[in-house]
């Protein structure tokens, strides 16, 4: 075994002197570096830029896709106010055309009803014609049939009691 003396241990020992495997490893590092940096660099630093520029594209089609949901929902909006004042109108109409069918029914109804009140007027008016013809026709039989049987006869009042001109006018 070599004895270390006191100058082979400090001057071997030293970090701070560097000695041929760090150069050969600083060597052999920027050389790496320099071949990762010539081929990998710019292949990631691509992937980033397209990256950016999808981000971008994504950015710019949600805000024309936003606009266009605004514009679209302005229009909804806008058919649904004039969907609604269409709907009121047309209620309006329908509530006047109810109204005015009703008034003609109600004017047919009066029509109606006093062309039968009319008829039945006239009706009431016949049969009252005919009820008093029959009246009189049978006071007239009646008084025919009372001078017959010689009852009325007499000058004072009523006769027909005192002689018993019920029991004859019966038969």
């Amino acid at each position: 075994m070599p004895t270390l003396t006191a100058s082979t241990v400090s001057a071997s020992s030293n970090f701070l002197i560097p000695n041929g495997t760090f150069i050969a490893e600083l060597v052999g590092f920027v050389i790496i570096v320099i071949v990762l940096g010539r081929t990998l660099v710019p292949r990631i630093n691509q992937a980033l830029a397209d990256r950016q520029e999808m981000i971008r594209r994504s950015y710019s089609d949600a805000e024309e896709a936003k606009a266009r949901l605004d514009a679209a929902e302005a229009e909804y909006r806008e058919l649904i106010a004039g969907a609604r004042a269409d709907a009121a109108k047309q209620r309006e109409e329908a509530r006047e055309e109810g109204a005015q069918i009703l008034a003609d029914l109600r004017a047919q109804a009066q029509v109606e009803s006093e062309r039968i009140r009319q008829a039945a007027q006239q009706q009431l008016e016949a049969e009252r014609a005919r009820t008093v013809e029959a009246l009189r026709a049978e006071v007239i039989a009646t008084a025919i049939r009372t001078n017959a049987c010689g009852i009325n006869s007499g000058k004072s009042g009523n006769v027909s009691v005192r002689t018993g001109a019920d029991d004859r006018i019966a038969r």
